[in-house]
């Protein structure tokens, strides 16, 4: 127990033989390296030890600038506090990610992940950790961020300027790991690096009849079997569908699948939330926001009347269709039976 501070152009853990660090019983490691890449990793980094510890990145030399870890063993972080200015970028270019036991404290600005290795470089919170802050189009993760363990929680991610997150309600899965990040743009021209492909916006299965193109998941799961239920923060778009129409929907390799059943969205406007359930033993590898058609009425005949003459008499209020009936039998003669079929507004 106690606090180790470096204020040196770098800290290296190396791959020299007895090469190690470990930490416990609440110490603290001052973090102060000059750069992104200065705090390397390539050897065992353990800071999880029993009662745990911080390791606090401050700051080029306690002043706010980017900072990182780089290198190519995952450090185990217990506690981590990434306090290198509000405005200041903190960069995970370490190739095997990061490991989070008990909680982050982001209040830095953005925080990134090599996107092109997906979940082998993302951060990893393992089960039962959280954080703070990171929920802002200023402070998220503009990267990968994976979570193990069957705890609900919120993916802090986003596209640099940009947030949105997705939620995964609690399961009874305890071997779940779940690996997801945002990416700004069409799916069938963005590519998803965990594919390494793009999916197109027009292979669609019933009842799904268009995704939008603002925007995707890539979603990754990477252990787990039981079903997934997931709550997304959707982007403006009201010119792509009402609210009743959006569907979440998910890619299976081959067509964008409809997951939100006939549930519709909270609504269609920004930070609107959509929700669906990935089904057990489905594999979908990325998500968006897709529509289905209208339903149409029912129209099942529940009483036939015979009748001598009838009329189309036009529209009423310009959605129903007036229709007039006259002798119908068991009925007076004189009497005139007027039937509106209305059908919905969008249909």
């Amino acid at each position: 127990m106690g606090t180790v501070t470096n204020r040196d152009a770098y800290t290296l853990i190396t791959n020299a033989s007895g090469s190690a660090y470990s930490a416990s019983g609440g110490a603290v490691f001052q973090h102060y390296e000059t750069s992104a890449d200065a705090f390397r990793v390539n050897s065992a980094y353990n800071a999880n030890g029993t009662g745990g510890s911080t390791d606090a990145f401050s700051g080029p030399n306690g002043t706010a600038g980017t900072q990182g870890v780089s290198g190519s063993v995952a450090p185990n972080f217990s506690t981590l506090l990434l306090q290198n200015g509000s405005t200041s970028l903190f960069a995970f270019t370490n190739t095997a990610g990061a490991n989070v036991y008990t909680a982050v404290t982001f209040q830095n600005a953005l925080t990134t992940t090599l996107r092109n290795l997906h979940q082998a470089g993302a951060l990893r919170f393992q089960a039962g950790a959280t954080y703070s802050g990171g929920t802002t189009d200023a402070q998220h993760v503009d990267g990968y961020v994976s979570k193990i363990g069957n705890t609900a929680f919120t993916f802090p991610i986003g596209s640099a300027t940009d947030l949105r997150t997705l939620a995964l309600a609690a399961s009874t899965d305890a071997s779940n790991h779940i690996s997801a990040a945002w990416f700004a743009g069409s799916p069938a021209t963005v590519t998803d690096p965990s594919d390494n492909a793009t999916h197109s916006v027009t292979s669609l299965t019933g009842p799904i009849t268009g995704v939008s193109t603002v925007g995707f998941w890539d979603y990754i799961r990477v252990a787990g079997s039981g079903a997934v239920n997931v709550t997304v923060s959707i982007p403006d778009v009201t010119s792509f569908g009402t609210a009743a129409s959006l569907r979440l929907v998910g890619w299976n390799g081959s067509s964008w699948i409809n997951l939100s059943g006939s549930t519709g969205a909270s609504g269609n406007t920004e930070n609107s939330t959509l929700s669906g359930t990935i089904p057990a033993g489905t594999t979908i590898t990325a998500l968006a926001i897709g529509k289905a058609a209208a339903a149409l009425p029912d129209l099942t005949v529940s009483a036939e009347i015979d009748n001598s003459e009838f009329k189309q008499a036009g529209q009423a209020n310009g959605h129903g269709y007036l229709v007039t009936l006259y002798e119908i039998k068991g009925v007076a003669t004189s009497d005139v039976i007027t039937f509106i079929i209305q059908r919905p507004a969008n249909w």
